[in-house]
């Protein structure tokens, strides 16, 4: 049986962002199938269809196990297709003394219902199953018990410069089945306390003016910070290709360059004028795309927005497109899955996991449409070409129904997909001495354990089929496979051998993972006054002769015998920590040795436990136990400057901290997010800024940019308690001609500007006569790298303040690595414009 590639979506936030995973199993053929093409003509010019009345309720009562009524209760419907991509659409309501409670108006959809209470785990109506709501149906006798136990979760919203916000919207969603939904409001001085299940979750705020806010966390936890940016507008009108009459109905969404359209990034729709105004933006570069009822339209070069500003007049040009609908629905009964989405893509698309962020071929888009209550699925616009057709549905398995498409200039319809439930297989991780191992990361891959070497050559391996996380009783469960072979494995990191699961004969199967090692260590962090702190990176590094260092595959191997590194060779050897809340960090299991455990906030240099000499955890099997004290008391402050002294106020300025000499060395691992709200803030009108939580005896770089630009100014060796000054440089630009080594101009390449801090920036050049030009470059010592796919150029620039460097000469030559050399390479006249 042939298998089909995935489509693997991704949208972040982070090193601990949240993403979206689709995989699939083996489809039943990957024959195209000819399908209908609809015979109405292409409506393309009528706005959305008018969302569906509100008119329904929901109802029941939270009581507890003995029965007795829970009041002040709050009780969320969800909507399954926002549930799918995780941008939760909540309708709450808080239940009385009766414990009873109503939740109206709703649409006619499919919703899961969840409640929560202070004291108690969250429970849901209908054991987590989905509610069909008919349009104005008044469903009753929802009831929901709940158990003692649960977390708290508690923390602060606050603006960019330190402010809090009052009246923010915060959502914790729990990331675990059952997604429980609790949404609550920020105080006065921006606290706010919500009352969850213990374990991971993903944390949402809002507030009127400021861009949202989503980070991973866990529960229960004291510290979360939720830092809100001032948020920008961009605005502007969607045309038509041929005609440029205004296009109305057509979902306008703002994405990070490279990424897919996530429907949890900002968005407007235009209206019949054909304008459109997206707002909730964060400072930074923008590309966008349109999607309507059959039109479809892309601006990739990217659009820089900075903080609080308006970027208007902005042209989205769209062109036709199909529309594809079909249905979902269970083989045999024909009933209706209303848990999942259709998504069509390029054909073998994300052919490695690393690079799911970056779904994209040149061909066709990937365009996704959600299910809704009875099954149907349209998805709007549809480009003509060659698709991938992957069909999610809670827990079960395409089976019948085309799994490549050939669309055209036609609407496609009538098409029926069936699924079966598929196989589920039980996974347990146990340790040597047949404990379990909670939060374990296991990949599952497709084949048989040989057939997942690495393969000669390169040493690479196939990439995961999917990914997933024991809980705390050490188990998980995979639902929805094809009957096939396969291989289950623990992820970089946990040491053990690769368990082949035959899945070909039985809808379920169990398998035991055994992991190398029968110790952990569990690391508490506080502060010096003793509160506790969670958002940290906690690692344990082996040290010594039982210390690792990657091999090709990424897993660990033995170190050489007597080797006498403090360290492991390479930083990312060793093992992450698992959150538990409350400052609680469990790593394991880990093999009889000694290990380097460091704790990073992402700002500061890392701290080892004061309670083991140098850091240094020494562990065999069982149990133990190690204390970090973060002091980070201290403050940064100052103000940012322009060239002539004036102050310069909404830049962004961001601390990178290590020890002194002779102290903890430099951070191992990189900041926690590209958002982290410990490590930036914003210069008010006087140029000022501050930035709160540093060690006392850290030294620090400073970096001042101003949002959505390439400006720098950089201020070195800043310790706590100095007010320093930070002079910014206006971003210049460079220009210069390209040839190749016979003199011919060179037409298209990458070129890369390299800053001395490590900064790059990539530009894809396109040309027609070998000259080139990059503006908004930030100014210092800097080196152009240049190449395509057999030659290579390189040139070192120094750029002055807000200066223009004209002349800049780029000769290519043969790449080092390029093994079959063609001159004629990148010289063919072409019209795309460089990004």
């Amino acid at each position: 049986m042939k298998v089909s590639g995935r489509l693997l979506l991704a949208a972040f936030i982070g090193v601990l962002g949240l993403w979206l995973l689709f995989s699939k199993g083996a489809p039943p053929q990957r024959t195209p199938v000819a399908l209908r093409p609809g015979t109405e003509p292409l409506k393309a010019r009528t706005p959305d269809e008018p969302a569906p009345p509100r008119d329904g309720s929901l109802s029941g009562s939270v009581r507890r196990a003995d029965g007795k009524a829970i009041e002040g209760s709050r009780v969320c419907a969800t909507t399954v297709d926002s549930e799918v991509f995780w941008a939760p659409e909540s309708v709450c309501a808080t239940t009385d003394q009766s414990g009873s409670y109503r939740i109206a108006p709703l649409a006619n959809t499919v919703y899961v219902v969840s409640a929560v209470a202070q004291g108690f785990r969250p429970g849901s109506a209908s054991s987590g199953r989905d509610i069909s709501l008919k349009r104005g149906e008044a469903r009753t006798g929802l009831d929901i018990v709940l158990t003692p136990g649960g977390a708290q979760l508690s923390g602060h919203v606050i603006d960019a410069t330190g402010g809090p916000i009052s009246g923010a919207t915060v959502r914790v969603l729990r990331r675990a089945a059952l997604h429980d939904t609790t949404v609550t409001k920020s105080g006065p001085d921006g606290s706010f306390a919500v009352w969850t299940a213990a374990g991971p979750v993903t944390v949402l705020a809002e507030a009127s003016q400021y861009a949202a806010a989503r980070i991973a966390h866990v529960a229960p936890s004291s510290d979360l910070i939720l830092r809100l940016t001032p948020s920008s507008t961009m605005s502007g009108r969607v045309v038509a290709e041929n005609t440029g009459a205004p296009v109305a109905g057509v979902r306008v969404r703002a994405i990070w360059p490279g990424t897919w359209n996530d429907p949890t990034q900002p968005s407007a729709l235009s209206d019949a004028g054909g304008a459109f105004e997206i707002r909730g933006l964060e400072p930074g570069r923008y590309a966008l795309i349109g999607e309507g009822i059959g039109w479809r339209g892309e601006v990739t070069r990217p659009i820089e927005v900075g903080l609080a500003s308006l970027v208007d007049q902005v042209t989205l040009t769209v062109s036709s497109a199909a529309v594809v609908t079909g249905r979902v629905v269970r083989r045999g009964s024909d009933e209706p899955c209303s848990r999942g989405s259709v998504t069509l893509g390029p054909d073998d698309s994300a052919p490695s996991f690393e690079s799911a962020a970056r779904i994209r071929k040149p061909n066709v888009p990937v365009v996704v449409g959600h299910l809704e209550a009875d099954g149907t699925t349209r998805v709007n616009a549809v480009p003509a070409g060659s698709y991938q057709v992957d069909v999610q549905c809670a827990d079960s398995l395409l089976v019948e129904g085309p799994t490549t498409l050939e669309v055209g200039h036609d609407n496609v319809d009538g098409i029926v997909w069936k699924v079966d439930p598929g196989t589920r297989v039980v996974v347990r991780a146990v340790d040597e001495s047949g404990q379990p191992a909670a939060n374990v990361h296991l990949f599952l891959r497709q084949g048989a354990p040989e057939d997942n070497a690495p393969r000669e050559g390169d040493g690479r391996r196939p990439p995961p089929f999917r990914s997933f996380v024991t809980s705390v009783d050490g188990t998980s469960e995979v639902t929805g496979l094809a009957p096939a072979v396969y291989t289950i494995e623990p992820a970089p990191g946990h040491q053990g051998q690769p368990v082949a699961v035959d899945a070909r004969n039985s809808d379920k199967v169990e398998a035991t993972v055994r992991l190398a090692g029968r110790g952990s260590i569990v690391v508490s962090v506080r502060t010096p006054e003793g509160t506790a702190v969670d958002q940290v990176q906690v690692r344990a590094t082996p040290v010594g002769e039982n210390r690792t260092s990657p091999s090709p595959d990424g897993n660990g191997k033995q170190a050489a015998p007597g080797s006498s590194s403090s360290r492991a060779s390479f930083p990312g050897a060793g093992m992450a920590g698992n959150g538990m809340g409350n400052g609680q960090f469990e790593i394991g299991p880990l093999g009889t040795g000694s290990y380097r455990v460091t704790v990073s906030d992402g700002i500061n240099p890392p701290r080892e436990p004061r309670d083991w000499p140098q850091g240094i955890v020494k562990v065999s099997a069982g149990v133990v136990r190690a204390t970090v004290i973060l002091q980070r008391g201290g403050s940064l402050t100052g103000r940012v400057v322009d060239a002539a002294g004036q102050p310069l106020p909404d830049l962004w300025v961001s601390a990178d901290c290590t020890a002194p000499a002779g102290g903890t060395e430099r951070r191992a691992f990189p900041r926690i997010a590209r958002e982290d709200p410990s490590s930036r803030t914003i210069s008010d009108s006087a140029g000022r800024f501050r930035i709160d939580r540093i060690a006392s005896d850290a030294r620090c770089a400073l970096r001042a940019q101003r949002p959505g630009d390439t400006g720098i100014g950089v201020a070195k060796d800043v310790r706590p308690g100095n007010d320093t000054v930070i002079t910014f440089l206006e971003p210049g630009s460079l220009s210069g001609t390209a040839m190749a080594p016979d003199g011919a101009p060179m037409t298209r390449f990458q070129l890369t500007v390299r800053a001395e801090d490590g900064e790059t920036r990539t530009e894809t050049i396109s040309t027609t006569d070998g000259h080139w030009s990059l503006s908004r470059v930030a100014p210092g010592h800097l080196l152009l790298s240049a190449s395509d796919r057999s030659l290579a150029a390189e040139a070192r620039v120094d750029l002055a303040s807000g200066a223009r460097r004209d002349g800049v000469e780029l000769q290519f030559g043969a790449r080092l690595d390029a093994q079959q050399p063609s001159p004629e390479k990148g010289r063919t006249p072409t019209a795309m414009a460089g990004r």
